[in-house]
């Protein structure tokens, strides 16, 4: 046991011993890679601070075609817009009152000629005054010749009688009028209230309608009963000639006023016979139905129109514009109108004599060329080309933008360069440069659209 031990001691050491010199030669070996690399990399370092430093040119991004800015002779255009119109408008309604219209014969958009019947309206009232009238005028020539006659007695009683019973008949139509008239009154208070509680939801539209309608019916009874008092007035002072003219004989006078009864009379039938002519509603010319305000069943007025009619089918753009365009206009001048994609043709036909003082606006009235489809009330961009005018002008695909913000791309050698302009009249191949162009400068056309500030470009040989 004694013998071992030392050999274990000795053991210990020995491995403790080739520990250390293991951990030596580790680190001797890490300093020489750290050493080898340190090297390499100063090498390196030397080698990159030896190279020339090179700095990369663009390349270009795109090819284009250049065109200069130079001076063109472009048309002289002012541009206006406006509404159409019919030039010569015509109102037609019925000349006759508190008849019933029966018949319309056209609608909106038909072409109509002059004296085409649009309407009728209903005549049987004027038929029935017209037979009167005719009647009393058979009676009156017979006391004309009756005047010139010497009358009997017997006779004398009749006329009397007549004279009488005209008067009975006078009294009761005047009666007649006053109950007429009340009912008017009343109907129009009815259809006040009706009116009144309408929008406040107690009455219904028709009900209300129902009351006017009333009113008419009762107005036209009060003026009937107001003509048939006429009437009897009238066949009261009849009567009453007749008789003076019966007790006093033939003499002159008396034959005199029995033709002038009979005079009268031939004119309220010429009267009554002129509004029955009146009861058919006629065209006062050629011409386009543009609206119709007349239905069947309502009562005639002279104070609405019935029809609008376009004179003869012409029509007229009203185009507004500032005053120093204004002055450009003359009559005769040719346009171009542009509405919804279609374009239209016209001339001047009409240059307003005076200029709106609060807007500074004229007017020139522009008459279309038949076949367009521009109607009343649409609107119209209209351009007049009133002679020409020398500009610096770019081609037309040379300018960007839209809505008042162009641009260029003005080239600086090979370096295109984003320039703001200003234009003024466009053509199809040309464009008015008034601000940011300078006459000779050089710009990008084709390919133009494809580039950004700054960028280089290929210029395309010619």
């Amino acid at each position: 046991m004694s013998d071992l031990t030392p050999d274990i001691h000795d053991l210990r050491e020995y491995r403790k011993t080739s520990r250390s010199t293991a951990l030596t030669w580790g680190m001797v070996i890490a300093l020489v890679v750290l050493s080898v690399v340190g090297l390499k990399a100063f090498s390196a370092s030397r080698n990159s601070a030896k190279k020339p430093t090179t700095k990369a040119t663009p390349k270009a991004v795109v090819t284009v075609s250049t065109a200069t800015a130079n001076y063109s002779t472009l048309p002289d255009t002012v541009v206006a817009t406006g509404s159409v119109t019919a030039i010569d408008p015509l109102e037609v309604g019925a000349e006759v009152n508190g008849l019933k219209v029966e018949q319309v014969m056209v609608e909106e958009g038909d072409r109509v000629y002059a004296g085409q019947t649009l309407a009728v309206l209903n005549r049987s009232l004027l038929d029935a005054q017209l037979l009167q009238a005719q009647a009393r005028l058979r009676s009156s020539q017979a006391q004309v010749s009756r005047a010139i006659q010497p009358n009997r007695s017997q006779d004398l009683l009749g006329l009397r009688a007549a004279y009488e019973q005209a008067r009975a008949q006078a009294t009761q139509e005047r009666a007649n009028l006053k109950q007429a008239e009340v009912n008017y009154a009343s109907a129009q208070k009815t259809a006040q209230r009706y009116n009144t509680v309408l929008d406040e939801g107690f009455v219904t539209l028709q009900e209300a309608s129902d009351r006017q309608a009333e009113v008419d019916r009762s107005r036209q009874l009060m003026n009937a009963a107001r003509q048939r008092l006429s009437a009897g007035e009238f066949a009261v002072e009849q009567a009453r000639q007749r008789m003076l003219l019966g007790q006093a004989g033939g003499r002159a006078e008396d034959v005199d006023i029995a033709r002038a009864s009979s005079d009268e009379i031939s004119g309220m039938i010429a009267m009554i016979q002129a509004q029955l002519e009146q009861t058919v509603i006629r065209a006062p010319d050629s011409g386009t139905v543009l609206k119709r305000d007349v239905h069947l069943g309502e009562i005639s007025s002279a104070s609405k129109s019935m029809f609008t009619l376009a004179r003869r089918g012409e029509f007229e753009l009203q185009a507004e514009m500032p005053q120093v365009d204004l002055l450009k206009m003359r009559e005769g001048l040719k346009a171009q109108i542009s509405y919804g994609g279609k374009k239209a043709t016209g001339r001047i036909w009409r240059v307003s004599p005076q200029v709106e003082v609060s807007s500074r606006l004229g007017t020139a009235r522009i008459k279309l060329d038949p076949g367009s489809s521009l109607r009343p009330g649409m609107f119209g961009e209209a351009r007049v080309d009133v002679g020409d005018h020398r500009a610096l002008t770019v081609p037309a695909e040379s300018v960007l933008g839209e809505g008042g913000d162009y641009f260029v791309f003005k080239l600086d050698g090979t370096t295109a360069v984003r320039t703001r302009v200003t234009t003024g009249v466009r053509t199809n191949k040309r464009v008015e440069i008034t601000e940011g162009l300078k006459i000779n400068e050089t710009v990008a056309v084709a390919g133009a659209r494809f580039l950004a500030d700054g960028d280089k470009v290929r210029i395309e040989e010619k």
